[in-house]
Parts: C-alpha cells; sequence; structure tokens
C-alpha cells in the first residue's frame, strides 16, 4: 500500500522448556504461538492469526528435532503449506541448510539451499532457490553493538537485481 506505515509490537516469553509470543500489529493483526520441549531434542508448537483488514485467519502446527548437529522441521498450515527443512552444523563456524516449500493448494513448490559461515568479526550467509533465484547477505562486526550490513539478490526469471546496505545499532 502506497504511503502508509506499518508497525507490530511483540510480547515474548521463555521458559526452561517453552516459549511463547503475543504479536499485535496494525491493520488488526493478531497471532500467537507456542512452542513447547517434549524431550530433550523434539519440540511441537502451533500458532494462529488473524488479519482484520483481509479477514483471514489460520492455524500452523509444528514439530522440531534439536541435536548438538542437526535442526529438522516440519511444519503444515490450515491454508496449504507444508514446509519441511534441515540444518546441519558443519563445524563450529560452518552450517549447511535445505528447506522443500509445497503448497497443497496451488501446486507450488520450491526447494532452497543455503550456507552460513561465520569469520572472526563477520558471518557469510547465502541461497539459491529452485527458482533461479541467488542470494547474498554479509554482516560485519564494526564494534560491539555496531554491524555493516551489505546484501544482493538476483533473481534472473523475473529481471529483477537487488543491492543493499545498512547499518544495525544493538545486538
Amino acid at each position: 500500500e502506497p504511503h502508509s506505515s506499518k508497525g507490530t509490537w511483540d510480547l515474548d516469553y521463555r521458559g526452561s522448556d517453552s516459549c511463547a509470543q503475543l504479536k499485535v500489529g496494525n491493520g488488526g493483526i493478531v497471532a500467537v504461538s507456542y512452542l513447547q520441549s517434549i524431550t530433550p531434542t523434539i519440540s511441537m508448537g502451533g500458532e494462529g492469526f488473524y488479519q482484520g483488514k483481509n479477514r483471514f485467519s489460520a492455524i500452523t502446527a509444528a514439530i522440531k528435532y534439536n541435536s548438538k548437529t542437526d535442526v529438522a522441521s516440519f511444519t503444515m498450515a490450515s491454508f496449504g503449506p507444508i514446509i519441511l527443512s534441515y540444518l546441519r552444523k558443519v563445524s563450529a563456524r560452518c552450517s549447511l541448510a535445505t528447506e522443500l516449500f509445497w503448497d497443497m493448494r496451488g501446486r507450488d513448490t520450491m526447494l532452497t539451499v543455503g550456507y552460513r559461515y561465520d569469520l572472526n568479526k563477520a558471518t557469510l550467509s547465502g541461497q539459491i532457490d529452485s527458482n533461479g533465484r541467488v542470494a547474498g547477505y554479509i554482516e560485519e562486526k564494526l564494534n560491539p553493538g555496531l554491524s555493516l550490513l551489505l546484501s544482493g539478490e538476483l533473481d534472473h526469471s523475473k529481471a529483477e537485481y537487488k543491492f543493499g546496505f545498512g547499518i544495525q545499532i544493538g545486538q
């Protein structure tokens, strides 16, 4: 929407084996989520949200497996999408990830493969997906609480090329 402002307010709770979030935004957006550990490596949870402006609501359920080197999750939403994701911590500095997105209603699928590599004062990350979109991101920590951000995204199928930079103050 042209000439519109957007804002959201989050309230987070983190317990020893659970977390919850309440999110409220202008435009009538309300979301509630909850994640509970079932075992030391398996968590289950869900989310419900309502968009008052569009009169749209949905429920999402998820299960997550988390070990020292692997994270896998399965998410299913009431409005169609199923998402499978897997992350492997190859070393203390390097992680590789993949995600499969399948929309049951629209029959759309997308596979994304990504990486993250931590240097002493910088983090490099990137991804490529089955639609031919390639993205890269660099975050360099200049001082504690101050980071320089550089990003780029190439979408050859749509002939869209985006590049950006920023400064992050705080964590």
